[in-house]
């Protein structure tokens, strides 16, 4: 049966047709999906990395750290903190007891194990005096772990018993607030053959002895120490100078040995008064 005349112009149109534009839908279909491919590309790039497992190192177990902690002995450790420091300032009573520790064995540190020692002596010093000096050795130095303060000899006779008093009570509360963490140790002042400014000496040394026990009450209630003399309360010629104020050798001896001994006493035990 012969075929209708339109289905006979769609075939030969079909065989008419140029064989390039019969594949251009496969071409079409190759570069959508080769956009595909590459806007997958893109968005690979684009996106974060994911994240890795990261190995990390066990913690040391508790009983190395102990150890570690344990390695350094006591005394190394006792070195590291350093000497503990001492200051002891006074009147020309101290200026000569140092002069005299250079040639002991020990040197001016008495002999003490790590320990420290300044002198600071000065000629004819008084109380009015402290304050000044030690705030320029303040500028100098570290505060001291202890303070032992040899003064107020040069005050007796020179201003009456109350007004001596009056200036030992706002000169010690000073001290005490320059020195905060400082234990402030009385060195008491001692007797005398003879006094500048009186030659009534039972006088002058009754007045010395009044000034010692209100400095001792004070320090010590702010926590503080104090030394005393007992050898020198007889008053004996051999241990002063031909001027009854200053001491000789072996007053000098005397001194540096008590307050050495004094020292130990407060690193070791911390005794309150010494000796007792």
């Amino acid at each position: 049966m012969p075929r209708p005349k339109r289905q006979l112009k769609r075939a030969a149109a079909r065989d008419t047709q140029d064989p390039g534009q019969a594949r251009r839908p496969g071409r079409r279909r190759a570069q959508r999906q080769q956009t595909n491919n590459n806007e997958q590309d893109v968005q690979a790039q684009l996106a974060p990395p994911k994240p890795q497992a990261v190995q990390l190192p066990q913690a040391a177990p508790q009983h190395q750290v102990a150890l570690l902690q344990q390695a350094a002995p006591p005394q190394q450790a006792q070195d590291q903190a350093g000497p503990v420091r001492v200051w002891i300032v006074g009147s020309s009573i101290i200026k000569r007891a140092a002069m005299s520790a250079v040639s002991r064995q020990g040197g001016l540190n008495l002999n003490l194990e790590n320990t420290s020692v300044l002198w600071q002596g000065y000629s004819g010093m008084k109380l009015q005096d402290l304050n000044t000096r030690l705030s320029t050795l303040l500028r100098l130095e570290d505060r001291p772990e202890f303070l032992i303060i040899h003064c107020g000899a040069n005050n007796v006779g020179q201003k009456t018993t109350e007004e001596l008093l009056v200036l030992l009570s706002t000169t010690l509360p000073r001290i005490c607030d320059m020195f905060p963490t400082t234990t402030i140790v009385w060195s008491s002042a001692l007797p005398r053959l003879a006094w500048r400014f009186s030659d009534n000496v039972k006088a002058m040394n009754e007045i010395r002895g009044r000034m010692n026990r209100e400095a001792i009450k004070f320090v010590t209630s702010r926590g503080g120490h104090y030394i005393k003399y007992p050898q020198f309360s007889p008053k004996p010629p051999t241990l002063f100078d031909p001027d009854g104020v200053h001491l000789s050798q072996l007053g000098n001896d005397i001194l540096l040995n008590t307050i050495k001994g004094a020292l130990q006493d407060l690193l070791n035990c911390g005794g309150v008064g010494l000796p007792d």
